[in-house]
């Protein structure tokens, strides 16, 4: 797990910076990594909501409603990810949930 938040740190930066590593390529890494570690692909919602990147909430919603078990803190991040997008499929992800897991 430390290499991974390394690594995903390390991607982070690159991708703040939008410099030698363009963001765009950031946020297809970002992709792959949520296909690839569904428990913990929330661990990547918060850049990708600073950058205004709202792409993913389908992926999101998807793994919201599967029986993926969910890192408790990337379930917390996916959860804000929604709340917080402006696109119409974001908010019935979030309606499927526990008042509480909200």
């Amino acid at each position: 797990m430390l290499e991974t938040q390394a690594a995903l740190a390390a991607l982070s930066e690159q991708g703040k910076a939008n410099g030698a590593v363009p963001r765009d390529r950031v946020i297809r890494a970002y992709r792959v990594f949520i296909r690839e570690r569904k428990p913990i692909a929330g661990f990547v919602a918060q850049d990708l909501a600073e950058w205004n990147y709202r792409e993913v909430v389908p992926e999101y919603a998807s793994l919201l409603k599967s029986t993926v078990a969910q890192h408790p803190a990337s379930r917390r991040a996916i959860v804000a990810y929604l709340q917080a997008s402006p696109r119409a499929d974001a908010k019935p992800a979030l309606k499927s949930l526990p008042i509480d897991a909200r």
